[in-house]
């Protein structure tokens, strides 16, 4: 049993260094993540170096708008 097992994460910047390191612990723990960044490019690499692809999704969004963020939130609520 991991520490983050029943868990969902929600991990702005992942396709950054610090993001997507971030990410990668939370899965390795048995969490379900949602990577979010604005570089749709880089987000979909990150996602692609996941194992855990069943409990890992990606969303492009700029944070800092409110409707990208409502989307981001509706599609983690959705899974």
């Amino acid at each position: 049993m991991g520490a983050m097992d029943g868990k969902i994460c929600v991990v702005t910047g992942a396709a950054g260094s610090i993001g997507l390191a971030s990410a990668r612990l939370f899965a390795a723990e048995g969490g379900h993540v949602m990577l979010v960044d604005k570089d749709a490019a880089q987000l979909a690499k990150a996602r692609q170096s996941f194992p855990e692809a069943g409990r890992v999704a990606a969303h492009p969004a700029d944070v800092t708008k409110a409707d990208d963020t409502r989307a981001y939130i509706g599609s983690t609520v959705a899974r």
